[in-house]
């Protein structure tokens, strides 16, 4: 094992490391031409990685026109603090909403909630909400890939059940 100091970089890039035994040719060997070797390296640039590590909704089950909360957890991931952002909340027949999140130094998270109205439906439904963590891609991440989160909410209405029990 060989430990060295990776060097800042803006971007993420691939380098590749080649590692050679015996370099000075002290040990006699028996094939001194296989003593060289490569490999390769990502080294992460210094930039900040919002992710969505929860979408939860406060209840099990809403009825028609009960208030839904959602807890939305934004996190950096990233190694130097992300500026001030947004999330956004949207899905199944819910207007999208959005709400600000601060500067987030990295590793720690942030937690918003979103509130609304249950939908009025017959019989019971699930809603998947999606969080989206930067939605119009106005920071530069190290990931521009991981800045969603699902989760779901169900409303429930059953009918009624008339029984004739004697006639």
């Amino acid at each position: 094992t060989w430990t060295f100091p990776a060097p800042a970089l803006s971007e993420t890039e691939e380098r590749t490391l080649r590692v050679q035994a015996d370099s000075t040719g002290v040990v006699p060997e028996s094939d001194e031409e296989n003593n060289e070797g490569d490999g390769s390296v990502t080294i992460y640039g210094e930039k900040p990685d919002l992710t969505v590590t929860a979408v939860k909704a406060d209840a099990d089950s809403y009825k028609p026109y009960e208030t839904v909360t959602i807890a939305v957890t934004v996190r950096n991931d990233g190694v130097v603090p992300a500026p001030a952002s947004t999330v956004r909340l949207a899905g199944d027949g819910i207007p999208a909403q959005e709400a600000a999140v601060p500067t987030l130094q990295p590793g720690k998270p942030y937690a918003v909630s979103f509130r609304f109205t249950a939908p009025y439906i017959i019989g019971e439904q699930e809603f998947v909400l999606t969080a989206a963590a930067d939605p119009d891609d106005r920071i530069s991440e190290r990931d521009e890939t991981n800045n969603r989160g699902e989760g779901s909410f169900t409303v429930s209405n059953p009918l009624a059940d008339l029984t004739v029990t004697e006639v």
